[in-house]
């Protein structure tokens, strides 16, 4: 007899980065629903995404079934935003005796981030010059750093 039925873990990866040379790739299908105690019992699973209204950057994934993965991809700054990302599961079990309901529900958070706005700088300071027409100095610096990185094709 199956008493309840798990949700997947929370992925991973919770953050996306506008302009980003590769889409992100949300799949909660491992280790996905579980039954418990897991009997191996057929069940007929409804599989339903809640994602928020006009989110561009995050699309379900329709051709692998049970549609446990989202794609995130975007190059506009407009859709830099948290969104709480819902996938449910309502699988039913045809037993001998009865038909049994187990609804099942994993909520989390998913970032989408602009690097042009959230970029950070490391400071530097060029010691002061003095200079005379005619001469020529020279200055050495670091070159300043910067969280970006290359993730977003710098």
């Amino acid at each position: 007899m199956i008493t309840h039925v798990d949700p997947p873990t929370t992925p991973v990866l919770l953050e996306y980065l506008l302009f980003a040379l590769d889409d992100v790739i949300i799949d909660v299908s491992t280790p996905g629903f579980q039954q418990v105690p897991a009997c191996g019992y057929s069940l007929t699973e409804v599989i339903t995404w809640t994602i928020p209204a006009d989110t561009e950057p995050i699309t379900q994934t329709t051709d692998v079934d049970p549609y446990y993965i989202l794609t995130v991809s975007s190059t506009d700054p407009d859709y830099a935003d948290t969104y709480t990302l819902t996938i449910d599961n309502s699988a039913t079990f045809y037993g001998l005796a009865a038909t049994e309901v187990f609804d099942s529900t994993l909520s989390f958070d998913f970032t989408v981030t602009d690097p042009c706005v959230t970029t950070v700088y490391t400071a530097f300071t060029l010691t002061d010059i003095t200079l005379e027409a005619g001469q020529t100095i020279e200055q050495e610096y670091n070159e300043p750093t910067h969280t970006a990185g290359t993730a977003v094709n710098d």
